[in-house]
């Protein structure tokens, strides 16, 4: 389940860019190509879930905002296939930053009805007789 809609993709970036980015055809058709677009959406959506899932409960639900932003910016990235502007890829390196930060627990998702996953385990530990004392003799 993308995180992001092809709307939400077309008001941050304008629809004539994304048009540019998808449509792939030898002879271009002059629209966005949904199965490009959708790829890219994916592709981002499942490196969240890399990042998220080690802390939130999978599908996040209802969708963050800041995961909204973040699955744009990663999949605009993702549709230059290779050809980015430094602004393209400063904003994806933030994106992956906070994807991290999301992930360790310094940023955290206000996501209604679902707790996060704790970070911190119990340890436990048991207690063996000892193999040698002063009672024993054995030294």
């Amino acid at each position: 389940m993308p995180y992001a809609t092809t709307d939400d993709m077309i008001a941050r970036y304008g629809e004539q860019l994304l048009i540019e980015l998808t449509d792939r055809a030898d002879e271009p058709l002059g629209v966005i190509d949904s199965v490009v677009i959708n790829a890219a959406k994916d592709e981002a959506s499942a490196l969240i879930d890399s990042y998220v899932g080690r802390r939130y409960k999978l599908p996040v639900l209802p969708v963050p905002m800041v995961l909204r932003n973040i699955c744009c910016t990663i999949a605009f990235y993702e549709l230059h296939r290779g050809r980015y502007s430094d602004e393209t890829r400063t904003a994806y390196d933030d994106a992956l930053r906070s994807l991290s930060n999301i992930s360790s627990g310094a940023m955290v998702l206000d996501v209604a009805g679902k707790e996060s996953i704790s970070a911190g385990a119990q340890v436990a530990y048991s207690q063996s007789n000892r193999q040698f004392s002063r009672q024993k003799g054995e030294w």
